[in-house]
């Protein structure tokens, strides 16, 4: 089919990176490359911050800043803030592959953390149907707080169908962290624990 067709060909894209790159990024000192054009016409955030970059704007009005651009080998690179790396990298990826293998819970975290600001609904809501198979007493109470520092409520209404009641997340590492360090988030977590 055409569709298959299609991802074979997005597929081999991928597979040319970095060899046949053109822009790359730096996040937090890592570098990934991308092919300016796809990456354009995959997202309106790269579209946003690479055309302002070829008409000479500075993208001083959106969320993140490029700090630096130089040509190195004819490929730019542009430096990226206020984005961490492991979400970056999983977002490259979800724009090539359209899926992603979750293998902990900080990298799903992350990548649902970076599609938000990066307005991928397509991988937020991909990383949210994951969610249901990283969801146990460990992790729940990451997810939550995931979900309120990425504003996304359909991960928040996951946690708490689980949450709702079960006493036994009160003695998880994730819930003494969460006393400790975001009150807020840990007393909506209580009252979701008190209910039955």
């Amino acid at each position: 089919s055409k569709y298959s067709e299609l991802a074979t060909l997005v597929d081999s894209l991928y597979s040319l990176l970095p060899e046949r790159a053109d822009i790359s990024f730096v996040v937090e000192g890592e570098r990934f490359f991308g092919h300016r054009f796809f990456l354009k016409i995959r997202s309106a955030y790269f579209h946003g911050l690479l055309s302002q970059r070829e008409y000479g704007h500075q993208a001083t009005h959106m969320r993140h800043s490029v700090l630096n651009s130089q040509p190195s080998n004819d490929i730019e690179e542009l430096e990226i803030c206020d984005l961490n790396p492991i979400g970056f990298e999983v977002a490259l990826k979800w724009l090539y592959c359209l899926q992603i293998d979750f293998n902990d819970i900080n990298t799903l975290c992350q990548a649902i953390l970076v599609a938000q600001k990066m307005n991928l609904a397509g991988l937020t809501t991909y990383a949210e149907q994951a969610s249901y198979n990283f969801l146990c007493d460990a992790t729940v109470c990451d997810l939550y707080a995931c979900s309120f520092h990425a504003a996304c409520p359909r991960l928040r209404k996951i946690c708490e169908g689980f949450i709702r009641g079960r006493e036994s997340l009160r003695q998880t590492e994730g819930f003494q962290k969460l006393l400790k360090e975001d009150s807020y988030i840990a007393r909506c977590l209580e009252f979701l624990i008190d209910r039955e």
